[in-house]
């Protein structure tokens, strides 16, 4: 009877341990942002490019002065001559008071030149008076006649001078920056306020001199949003001939169709996949991921991809060419892979995940 009763708690024994062993800690799960990688055919160019206006006014002063009023802010929608920005004149103003008193004085000497050359000139005919006394009372008219206008020449400018201190909207656009803030100090050469005409928006984008021979206008390229959320086709308007003011890299212009203008922002980065002739290259697919996503281990490089069943999963990757902020993956990653780009913390191989 007593070894029954032993082999009995032996059992519950065994049976309560095996029940510790199962249970497992749940671990709180880690939101996490991914995208697919960019394919594309090795034919194909990719670049970075940029949405701006097609005309962009970037408004400065030729005077250095303190800013009085500003009349507009980012975002504001104006027409061509409204006032954007006035800037304290008051020195214009004394200056400009002096200006017209040595005008009323240089006036006063030349109304009384004027005259005296008058009476000499009858005098003369009159044989009156001698021709060299004559050719003095003149030269001084023709004097007093040369400082009434540099006087009001001296008038003029000051006039022109204070229309800079009230800067007026070059054409209809919306106000992209406002740069200074009342109250600051304006000089020359600086920035306070940049406008875009709106209703006409373009994608700049720069590409190497190994490929500039291929792109001309007219060509019909494919953009692409970051998110992939907007694709559409597009034509090259402008290409540059020189390299020398962007390091190397020729500036491409590319023309938005009408029907995309309203989807797009100022500022918005894209993606431009420019197709170059048949035979440069053999076709294959090239997979571009971000700069950003690529996690290093010593000498390994790899990126963290989301599983079906969430979970953080560690890809070592073999890396090719980096590319502005993208670099190309040799092996390792198919183009249905979710990278995982960013986190709120640092993530782990096994880490469980929920995608945003």
């Amino acid at each position: 009877m007593k070894t029954k009763f032993l082999i009995f708690i032996t059992i519950i024994t065994l049976v309560s341990c095996g029940q510790k062993k199962t249970k497992k800690i749940q671990k709180a799960s880690i939101p996490v942002e991914v995208i697919n990688p960019t394919v594309y055919t090795n034919s194909d160019v990719v670049t970075n490019g940029v949405i701006e206006s097609n005309e962009t006014a970037r408004i400065g002063t030729r005077l250095m002065g303190y800013i009085q009023k500003i009349n507009v802010t980012q975002g504001m929608h104006v027409k061509k001559g409204d006032l954007l920005i006035s800037i304290s004149d008051n020195e214009l103003k004394a200056q400009l008071t002096q200006a017209k008193a040595m005008l009323t004085k240089a006036k006063a000497a030349y109304d009384v030149a004027k005259k005296d050359e008058g009476r000499y000139k009858r005098l003369l005919e009159r044989e009156s008076c001698s021709e060299k006394e004559y050719e003095q009372i003149h030269l001084n008219f023709i004097s007093m006649k040369a400082s009434m206008q540099a006087a009001e020449q001296s008038v003029n400018e000051v006039n022109v001078y204070r229309t800079y201190t009230q800067i007026t909207a070059p054409f209809s656009g919306i106000v992209s920056a406002v740069s200074v803030k009342e109250g600051s100090l304006a000089s020359p050469g600086t920035t306070l306020i940049t406008i875009e005409k709106t209703g006409v928006m373009v994608a700049q984008t720069q590409i190497d001199e190994d490929r500039i021979q291929y792109i001309n206008p007219g060509m019909i390229v494919k953009v692409s949003s970051d998110d992939n959320s907007l694709n559409f086709n597009a034509s090259v308007s402008e290409r540059s001939l020189s390299s020398i003011a962007t390091g190397g890299q020729y500036m491409i212009t590319i023309a938005i169709p009408k029907t995309i203008q309203d989807k797009l922002t100022s500022g918005m980065h894209v993606k431009i996949f420019f197709t170059l002739p048949n035979g440069l290259s053999q076709s294959h697919k090239v997979i571009l991921i971000p700069r950003k996503s690529i996690y290093t281990q010593g000498a390994l490089q790899g990126v963290f991809i989301a599983s079906d069943n969430n979970y953080a999963v560690l890809r070592w990757l073999r890396l090719g060419r980096i590319k502005d902020d993208n670099v190309e993956v040799l092996s390792g990653l198919d183009a249905t892979d979710k990278i995982i780009v960013s986190t709120g913390e640092r993530i782990k191989n096994g880490t469980p995940i929920t995608i945003k």
